[in-house]
Protein backbone atom coordinates (compact mmCIF):
# COMPACT_ATOMS: atom_id res chain seq x y z
CA UNK A 1 0.00 0.00 0.00
CA UNK A 2 2.79 2.44 0.87
CA UNK A 3 5.57 1.60 -1.59
CA UNK A 4 3.62 0.27 -4.58
CA UNK A 5 4.23 2.01 -7.93
CA UNK A 6 1.20 1.24 -10.07
CA UNK A 7 1.20 4.44 -12.13
CA UNK A 8 1.05 2.63 -15.48
CA UNK A 9 0.93 -1.10 -14.71
CA UNK A 10 -2.25 -2.46 -16.30
CA UNK A 11 -4.36 0.56 -15.33
CA UNK A 12 -7.11 1.60 -17.75
CA UNK A 13 -9.37 3.57 -15.41
CA UNK A 14 -8.28 6.01 -12.65
CA UNK A 15 -10.66 4.29 -10.21
CA UNK A 16 -8.36 1.25 -10.31
CA UNK A 17 -5.62 3.12 -8.44
CA UNK A 18 -5.31 2.23 -4.78
CA UNK A 19 -5.60 5.76 -3.43
CA UNK A 20 -8.75 6.42 -5.47
CA UNK A 21 -10.24 3.12 -4.27
CA UNK A 22 -9.63 4.26 -0.69
CA UNK A 23 -11.20 7.63 -1.45
CA UNK A 24 -14.20 6.06 -3.19
CA UNK A 25 -14.83 3.74 -0.23
CA UNK A 26 -14.68 6.64 2.22
CA UNK A 27 -17.07 8.77 0.20
CA UNK A 28 -19.45 5.87 -0.39
CA UNK A 29 -19.80 5.37 3.37
CA UNK A 30 -20.85 9.01 3.54
CA UNK A 31 -23.17 8.74 0.54
CA UNK A 32 -21.03 11.33 -1.27
CA UNK A 33 -19.51 9.31 -4.13
CA UNK A 34 -21.37 10.09 -7.40
CA UNK A 35 -21.32 6.53 -8.71
CA UNK A 36 -24.66 7.02 -10.46
CA UNK A 37 -23.29 9.97 -12.44
CA UNK A 38 -20.17 7.98 -13.30
CA UNK A 39 -22.23 5.11 -14.68
CA UNK A 40 -20.97 2.56 -12.16
CA UNK A 41 -22.89 -0.70 -11.80
CA UNK A 42 -23.11 -0.26 -8.04
CA UNK A 43 -24.27 3.34 -8.36
CA UNK A 44 -27.90 4.33 -8.09
CA UNK A 45 -29.94 7.47 -7.70
CA UNK A 46 -30.49 6.50 -4.04
CA UNK A 47 -26.78 6.26 -3.21
CA UNK A 48 -26.94 9.57 -1.32
CA UNK A 49 -29.47 8.07 1.11
CA UNK A 50 -26.82 7.54 3.85
CA UNK A 51 -26.19 11.28 3.73
CA UNK A 52 -29.76 11.99 4.85
CA UNK A 53 -29.25 9.83 7.93
CA UNK A 54 -25.84 11.34 8.70
CA UNK A 55 -27.14 14.89 8.32
CA UNK A 56 -30.05 14.11 10.63
CA UNK A 57 -27.67 12.68 13.22
CA UNK A 58 -25.33 15.68 13.04
CA UNK A 59 -28.22 18.15 13.25
CA UNK A 60 -29.45 16.36 16.38
CA UNK A 61 -25.91 16.43 17.81
CA UNK A 62 -25.58 20.14 17.09
CA UNK A 63 -28.91 20.90 18.72
CA UNK A 64 -28.21 18.85 21.85
CA UNK A 65 -24.71 20.36 22.20
CA UNK A 66 -26.08 23.90 21.93
CA UNK A 67 -28.74 23.08 24.54
CA UNK A 68 -26.02 21.67 26.82
CA UNK A 69 -23.99 24.83 26.38
CA UNK A 70 -26.97 27.04 27.17
CA UNK A 71 -27.88 25.09 30.30
CA UNK A 72 -24.34 24.74 31.67
CA UNK A 73 -22.53 27.88 30.53
CA UNK A 74 -22.49 29.23 34.10
CA UNK A 75 -20.92 26.13 35.64
CA UNK A 76 -18.43 25.16 32.94
CA UNK A 77 -14.83 26.28 33.28
CA UNK A 78 -13.07 28.42 30.71
CA UNK A 79 -11.31 25.50 28.99
CA UNK A 80 -14.43 23.33 29.08
CA UNK A 81 -16.33 26.10 27.30
CA UNK A 82 -13.62 26.19 24.65
CA UNK A 83 -13.96 22.45 24.10
CA UNK A 84 -17.75 22.67 23.68
CA UNK A 85 -17.44 25.57 21.25
CA UNK A 86 -14.85 23.62 19.29
CA UNK A 87 -17.13 20.60 18.87
CA UNK A 88 -19.97 22.91 17.78
CA UNK A 89 -17.80 24.52 15.11
CA UNK A 90 -16.59 21.15 13.81
CA UNK A 91 -20.17 19.87 13.61
CA UNK A 92 -21.16 22.99 11.70
CA UNK A 93 -18.36 22.39 9.18
CA UNK A 94 -19.54 18.79 8.77
CA UNK A 95 -23.08 19.95 8.04
CA UNK A 96 -21.93 22.63 5.63
CA UNK A 97 -19.93 20.10 3.61
CA UNK A 98 -22.80 17.67 3.50
CA UNK A 99 -25.32 20.24 2.29
CA UNK A 100 -23.03 22.26 -0.03
CA UNK A 101 -21.40 19.31 -1.81
CA UNK A 102 -23.39 16.10 -1.70
CA UNK A 103 -26.54 17.52 -3.30
CA UNK A 104 -24.71 20.08 -5.41
CA UNK A 105 -24.85 19.26 -9.17
CA UNK A 106 -21.59 21.15 -9.67
CA UNK A 107 -19.84 18.73 -7.31
CA UNK A 108 -21.09 15.70 -9.25
CA UNK A 109 -20.11 17.38 -12.51
CA UNK A 110 -16.56 18.18 -11.47
CA UNK A 111 -15.93 14.72 -9.96
CA UNK A 112 -17.19 13.05 -13.12
CA UNK A 113 -15.02 15.33 -15.25
CA UNK A 114 -11.99 14.57 -13.09
CA UNK A 115 -12.46 10.80 -13.27
CA UNK A 116 -13.50 10.46 -16.92
CA UNK A 117 -11.68 13.29 -18.70
CA UNK A 118 -9.04 15.24 -16.79
CA UNK A 119 -7.06 12.60 -14.93
CA UNK A 120 -3.45 12.49 -16.09
CA UNK A 121 -3.86 8.81 -16.94
CA UNK A 122 -5.56 9.88 -20.18
CA UNK A 123 -2.66 12.20 -21.13
CA UNK A 124 0.37 10.12 -20.12
CA UNK A 125 1.01 8.78 -23.63
CA UNK A 126 1.11 12.21 -25.28
CA UNK A 127 4.81 12.68 -24.58
CA UNK A 128 7.68 11.46 -22.45
CA UNK A 129 7.32 14.49 -20.18
CA UNK A 130 3.59 13.81 -19.77
CA UNK A 131 4.41 10.28 -18.58
CA UNK A 132 7.00 11.65 -16.16
CA UNK A 133 4.50 14.18 -14.78
CA UNK A 134 1.83 11.50 -14.44
CA UNK A 135 4.17 9.30 -12.40
CA UNK A 136 5.16 12.16 -10.11
CA UNK A 137 1.57 13.30 -9.48
CA UNK A 138 0.49 9.71 -8.93
CA UNK A 139 3.12 9.14 -6.26
CA UNK A 140 2.27 12.42 -4.52
CA UNK A 141 -1.43 11.53 -4.54
CA UNK A 142 -0.76 8.04 -3.24
CA UNK A 143 1.45 9.09 -0.33
CA UNK A 144 -0.81 12.01 0.57
CA UNK A 145 -3.79 9.65 0.78
CA UNK A 146 -1.94 7.28 3.10
CA UNK A 147 -0.63 10.16 5.20
CA UNK A 148 -4.07 11.75 5.57
CA UNK A 149 -5.72 8.47 6.55
CA UNK A 150 -3.07 7.82 9.22
CA UNK A 151 -3.66 11.32 10.58
CA UNK A 152 -7.38 10.73 10.61
CA UNK A 153 -7.09 7.50 12.58
CA UNK A 154 -4.63 9.02 15.06
CA UNK A 155 -6.75 12.11 15.69
CA UNK A 156 -9.98 10.11 15.99
CA UNK A 157 -8.43 7.63 18.42
CA UNK A 158 -6.74 10.11 20.73
CA UNK A 159 -9.73 12.44 20.79
CA UNK A 160 -11.92 9.63 22.18
CA UNK A 161 -9.42 7.52 24.15
CA UNK A 162 -8.19 10.32 26.40
CA UNK A 163 -11.63 10.96 28.00
CA UNK A 164 -12.01 7.21 28.58
CA UNK A 165 -8.59 7.12 30.25
CA UNK A 166 -9.52 10.10 32.42
CA UNK A 167 -12.64 8.25 33.60
CA UNK A 168 -10.55 5.17 34.37
CA UNK A 169 -8.01 7.18 36.33
CA UNK A 170 -10.78 8.84 38.36
CA UNK A 171 -12.27 5.44 39.25
CA UNK A 172 -15.48 5.94 37.30
CA UNK A 173 -15.33 2.36 36.00
CA UNK A 174 -14.84 0.77 39.43
CA UNK A 175 -17.60 -1.22 41.08
CA UNK A 176 -17.42 0.94 44.20
CA UNK A 177 -17.56 4.26 42.32
CA UNK A 178 -19.36 7.17 44.02
CA UNK A 179 -23.04 7.70 43.39
CA UNK A 180 -22.73 11.21 41.95
CA UNK A 181 -19.89 11.05 39.45
CA UNK A 182 -19.14 13.13 36.39
CA UNK A 183 -18.04 11.29 33.28
CA UNK A 184 -15.56 12.89 30.94
CA UNK A 185 -16.70 12.79 27.29
CA UNK A 186 -15.24 13.69 23.92
CA UNK A 187 -18.50 15.40 22.89
CA UNK A 188 -21.01 16.75 25.38
CA UNK A 189 -24.78 16.74 24.85
CA UNK A 190 -27.82 17.59 26.86
CA UNK A 191 -28.56 14.01 27.90
CA UNK A 192 -31.43 14.62 30.34
CA UNK A 193 -29.93 12.49 33.16
CA UNK A 194 -29.22 9.51 30.90
CA UNK A 195 -25.51 9.97 31.54
CA UNK A 196 -25.93 9.29 35.26
CA UNK A 197 -26.31 5.58 34.57
CA UNK A 198 -23.43 3.30 33.45
CA UNK A 199 -25.47 2.00 30.50
CA UNK A 200 -26.22 5.57 29.45
CA UNK A 201 -22.52 6.44 29.55
CA UNK A 202 -21.63 3.37 27.44
CA UNK A 203 -24.24 4.34 24.84
CA UNK A 204 -23.03 7.94 24.63
CA UNK A 205 -19.37 6.88 24.55
CA UNK A 206 -19.97 4.50 21.61
CA UNK A 207 -22.08 7.11 19.87
CA UNK A 208 -19.28 9.68 20.26
CA UNK A 209 -16.89 7.35 18.45
CA UNK A 210 -19.38 7.14 15.59
CA UNK A 211 -20.00 10.91 15.54
CA UNK A 212 -16.27 11.61 15.62
CA UNK A 213 -15.70 9.23 12.71
CA UNK A 214 -18.36 11.05 10.67
CA UNK A 215 -16.73 14.39 11.40
CA UNK A 216 -13.20 13.14 10.58
CA UNK A 217 -14.40 11.56 7.35
CA UNK A 218 -16.08 14.75 6.20
CA UNK A 219 -12.96 16.75 6.95
CA UNK A 220 -10.40 14.37 5.43
CA UNK A 221 -12.29 12.86 2.49
CA UNK A 222 -13.40 16.11 0.91
CA UNK A 223 -10.00 17.71 1.54
CA UNK A 224 -8.44 14.68 -0.15
CA UNK A 225 -10.55 14.74 -3.30
CA UNK A 226 -9.98 18.49 -3.68
CA UNK A 227 -6.21 18.03 -3.23
CA UNK A 228 -6.11 15.27 -5.84
CA UNK A 229 -7.94 17.49 -8.33
CA UNK A 230 -5.65 20.45 -7.70
CA UNK A 231 -2.53 18.26 -8.03
CA UNK A 232 -3.86 17.04 -11.38
CA UNK A 233 -4.51 20.60 -12.60
CA UNK A 234 -1.00 21.61 -11.57
CA UNK A 235 0.42 18.63 -13.48
CA UNK A 236 -1.57 19.61 -16.58
CA UNK A 237 -0.20 23.15 -16.52
CA UNK A 238 3.34 21.80 -16.21
CA UNK A 239 2.77 19.71 -19.32
CA UNK A 240 1.37 22.75 -21.16
CA UNK A 241 4.39 24.86 -20.19
CA UNK A 242 6.74 22.11 -21.37
CA UNK A 243 4.90 21.92 -24.69
CA UNK A 244 5.33 25.66 -25.18
CA UNK A 245 8.99 25.70 -24.19
CA UNK A 246 9.78 22.85 -26.60
CA UNK A 247 8.00 24.46 -29.56
CA UNK A 248 10.00 23.44 -32.67
CA UNK A 249 12.07 25.97 -34.63
CA UNK A 250 12.00 26.09 -38.44
CA UNK A 251 13.89 23.24 -40.05
CA UNK A 252 16.23 25.61 -41.87
CA UNK A 253 17.33 27.22 -38.61
CA UNK A 254 17.77 23.85 -36.96
CA UNK A 255 19.87 22.69 -39.89
CA UNK A 256 21.97 25.86 -39.86
CA UNK A 257 22.63 25.47 -36.15
CA UNK A 258 23.77 21.93 -36.75
CA UNK A 259 26.01 23.22 -39.52
CA UNK A 260 27.52 25.85 -37.23
CA UNK A 261 28.09 23.32 -34.48
CA UNK A 262 29.92 21.13 -36.97
CA UNK A 263 31.88 23.92 -38.63
CA UNK A 264 32.63 26.46 -35.96
CA UNK A 265 35.08 28.34 -38.13
CA UNK A 266 32.46 29.40 -40.72
CA UNK A 267 30.57 32.06 -38.71
CA UNK A 268 29.57 34.09 -41.80
CA UNK A 269 27.85 31.06 -43.26
CA UNK A 270 25.68 30.62 -40.14
CA UNK A 271 24.63 34.26 -40.19
CA UNK A 272 23.70 33.95 -43.85
CA UNK A 273 21.57 30.84 -43.29
CA UNK A 274 19.79 32.35 -40.29
CA UNK A 275 19.10 35.53 -42.25
CA UNK A 276 17.59 33.60 -45.15
CA UNK A 277 15.30 31.44 -42.94
CA UNK A 278 13.19 34.05 -41.13
CA UNK A 279 9.89 32.20 -41.41
CA UNK A 280 8.56 28.68 -41.25
CA UNK A 281 8.05 27.01 -44.59
CA UNK A 282 4.42 26.75 -45.83
CA UNK A 283 4.25 23.09 -44.80
CA UNK A 284 5.68 23.89 -41.35
CA UNK A 285 3.27 26.82 -40.94
CA UNK A 286 0.31 24.44 -41.02
CA UNK A 287 1.91 22.36 -38.28
CA UNK A 288 2.60 25.50 -36.24
CA UNK A 289 -1.03 26.58 -36.55
CA UNK A 290 -2.25 23.16 -35.46
CA UNK A 291 0.15 23.03 -32.52
CA UNK A 292 -0.88 26.51 -31.37
CA UNK A 293 -4.52 25.47 -31.59
CA UNK A 294 -3.82 22.40 -29.45
CA UNK A 295 -2.05 24.47 -26.77
CA UNK A 296 -4.85 27.06 -26.69
CA UNK A 297 -7.56 24.39 -26.50
CA UNK A 298 -5.60 22.65 -23.74
CA UNK A 299 -5.33 25.92 -21.80
CA UNK A 300 -9.04 26.66 -22.28
CA UNK A 301 -9.95 23.21 -20.99
CA UNK A 302 -7.76 23.66 -17.90
CA UNK A 303 -9.20 27.12 -17.16
CA UNK A 304 -12.72 25.71 -17.45
CA UNK A 305 -11.91 22.80 -15.14
CA UNK A 306 -10.32 25.12 -12.57
CA UNK A 307 -13.44 27.29 -12.69
CA UNK A 308 -15.61 24.21 -12.12
CA UNK A 309 -13.53 23.35 -9.04
CA UNK A 310 -13.96 26.87 -7.65
CA UNK A 311 -17.69 26.77 -8.29
CA UNK A 312 -18.16 23.36 -6.67
CA UNK A 313 -15.81 23.71 -3.68
CA UNK A 314 -16.04 27.47 -3.14
CA UNK A 315 -18.68 27.31 -0.36
CA UNK A 316 -16.77 24.51 1.37
CA UNK A 317 -13.51 26.46 1.29
CA UNK A 318 -15.17 29.64 2.56
CA UNK A 319 -16.66 27.84 5.58
CA UNK A 320 -13.38 25.95 6.09
CA UNK A 321 -11.31 29.12 6.25
CA UNK A 322 -13.89 30.71 8.54
CA UNK A 323 -13.70 27.66 10.80
CA UNK A 324 -9.92 27.87 11.07
CA UNK A 325 -10.14 31.58 11.73
CA UNK A 326 -12.40 30.93 14.72
CA UNK A 327 -11.22 27.56 16.02
CA UNK A 328 -7.46 27.95 15.61
CA UNK A 329 -7.18 30.14 18.69
CA UNK A 330 -9.41 27.73 20.69
CA UNK A 331 -7.18 24.78 19.84
CA UNK A 332 -4.09 26.68 20.95
CA UNK A 333 -5.91 27.72 24.11
CA UNK A 334 -6.75 24.12 24.98
CA UNK A 335 -3.14 23.06 24.37
CA UNK A 336 -1.89 25.91 26.58
CA UNK A 337 -3.03 23.99 29.68
CA UNK A 338 0.30 22.13 29.20
CA UNK A 339 -0.75 19.00 31.04
CA UNK A 340 -0.36 15.54 29.54
CA UNK A 341 -4.07 14.90 28.96
CA UNK A 342 -4.62 18.23 27.18
CA UNK A 343 -1.53 17.88 25.01
CA UNK A 344 -2.35 14.34 23.96
CA UNK A 345 -6.01 15.10 23.39
CA UNK A 346 -5.77 18.48 21.67
CA UNK A 347 -2.15 18.46 20.51
CA UNK A 348 -2.66 15.85 17.81
CA UNK A 349 -5.98 17.42 16.81
CA UNK A 350 -4.31 20.82 16.54
CA UNK A 351 -1.46 19.44 14.45
CA UNK A 352 -3.87 17.58 12.15
CA UNK A 353 -6.16 20.56 11.56
CA UNK A 354 -3.33 23.03 11.08
CA UNK A 355 -1.53 20.58 8.82
CA UNK A 356 -4.66 20.18 6.70
CA UNK A 357 -5.02 23.95 6.42
CA UNK A 358 -1.37 24.39 5.44
CA UNK A 359 -1.31 21.36 3.13
CA UNK A 360 -4.50 22.32 1.31
CA UNK A 361 -3.41 25.96 0.95
CA UNK A 362 0.02 24.99 -0.40
CA UNK A 363 -1.48 22.52 -2.88
CA UNK A 364 -4.00 25.07 -4.14
CA UNK A 365 -1.28 27.72 -4.30
CA UNK A 366 0.69 25.46 -6.64
CA UNK A 367 -1.80 26.24 -9.41
CA UNK A 368 -1.14 29.96 -9.07
CA UNK A 369 2.61 29.37 -8.94
CA UNK A 370 2.66 27.23 -12.08
CA UNK A 371 0.30 29.45 -14.08
CA UNK A 372 2.42 32.45 -13.08
CA UNK A 373 5.17 30.99 -15.30
CA UNK A 374 2.79 30.43 -18.20
CA UNK A 375 3.16 33.93 -19.71
CA UNK A 376 6.93 33.50 -19.95
CA UNK A 377 6.47 30.14 -21.66
CA UNK A 378 4.07 31.65 -24.23
CA UNK A 379 6.52 34.47 -24.95
CA UNK A 380 9.29 31.89 -25.48
CA UNK A 381 7.33 30.44 -28.40
CA UNK A 382 9.30 31.29 -31.61
CA UNK A 383 6.66 33.75 -32.82
CA UNK A 384 9.26 35.80 -34.73
CA UNK A 385 9.42 33.02 -37.36
CA UNK A 386 5.63 32.83 -37.84
CA UNK A 387 3.35 34.56 -40.30
CA UNK A 388 1.05 37.44 -39.32
CA UNK A 389 -1.96 35.25 -38.54
CA UNK A 390 -0.09 33.01 -36.13
CA UNK A 391 1.62 35.99 -34.51
CA UNK A 392 -1.79 37.49 -33.77
CA UNK A 393 -2.84 34.16 -32.26
CA UNK A 394 0.23 34.11 -30.01
CA UNK A 395 -0.42 37.75 -28.99
CA UNK A 396 -4.01 36.96 -27.97
CA UNK A 397 -2.85 33.84 -26.14
CA UNK A 398 -0.24 35.92 -24.32
CA UNK A 399 -2.90 38.42 -23.23
CA UNK A 400 -5.08 35.64 -21.80
CA UNK A 401 -2.33 34.13 -19.61
CA UNK A 402 -1.09 37.30 -17.93
CA UNK A 403 -2.98 36.70 -14.66
CA UNK A 404 -2.24 33.49 -12.70
CA UNK A 405 -5.20 31.23 -11.99
CA UNK A 406 -6.48 30.80 -8.45
CA UNK A 407 -9.19 28.75 -6.77
CA UNK A 408 -11.60 31.15 -5.10
CA UNK A 409 -13.76 30.73 -2.02
CA UNK A 410 -17.15 32.08 -3.18
CA UNK A 411 -15.28 34.71 -5.15
CA UNK A 412 -14.45 36.53 -1.90
CA UNK A 413 -10.94 35.29 -1.20
CA UNK A 414 -8.19 33.51 -3.09
CA UNK A 415 -7.33 30.18 -1.54
CA UNK A 416 -3.60 29.98 -1.05
CA UNK A 417 -0.59 30.66 1.12
CA UNK A 418 -1.35 34.34 1.75
CA UNK A 419 -4.84 33.62 3.08
CA UNK A 420 -3.43 30.77 5.19
CA UNK A 421 -0.75 33.04 6.66
CA UNK A 422 -3.36 35.67 7.53
CA UNK A 423 -5.47 33.05 9.31
CA UNK A 424 -2.52 31.73 11.31
CA UNK A 425 -1.45 35.23 12.28
CA UNK A 426 -4.96 36.14 13.44
CA UNK A 427 -5.33 32.85 15.33
CA UNK A 428 -2.15 33.50 17.32
CA UNK A 429 -3.31 37.04 18.09
CA UNK A 430 -6.70 35.85 19.35
CA UNK A 431 -5.02 33.08 21.32
CA UNK A 432 -2.86 35.61 23.13
CA UNK A 433 -5.94 37.63 24.01
CA UNK A 434 -7.92 34.59 25.23
CA UNK A 435 -4.97 33.35 27.22
CA UNK A 436 -4.78 36.71 28.99
CA UNK A 437 -8.51 36.58 29.76
CA UNK A 438 -8.30 33.03 31.10
CA UNK A 439 -5.52 34.02 33.48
Amino acid sequence: MIFVDDAVIGIKDPREYRHLRVLRTSLRLLGAWPGHYLGEETGSKYECAPMFLLMFIKIACLYLTIVYLRNNADVLGFFELGHVYLTIFMTFVTLSRGFSLTWNPNYHKVVKKFITEMHLLYFKDNSEYAMKTHRRVHKISHFYTVFLKVQMIAGLTLFNVIPMYNNYRQGNYASDRPANITYDLSIYYETFDILNTPNGYIFICVFNWFASYICCSFFCSFDLILSLMISTVSGHFRILIHNLLTFPLPEAITASKKFVDKHRCNGNRSEFVLEEAKLYSPAEMWQVTDRLRQCIDYHRKLVEFTGDISEAFGPMLFVYYLFHQVSGCLLLLECSQLNTAALVRYGVLTVVLYQQLIQLSVIVESVGTVTGRLKDAVYEVPWEYMDTSNRKTVAIFLMNVQEPLHVNALGLAKVGVQSMAAILKTSFSYFTFLRTVSE
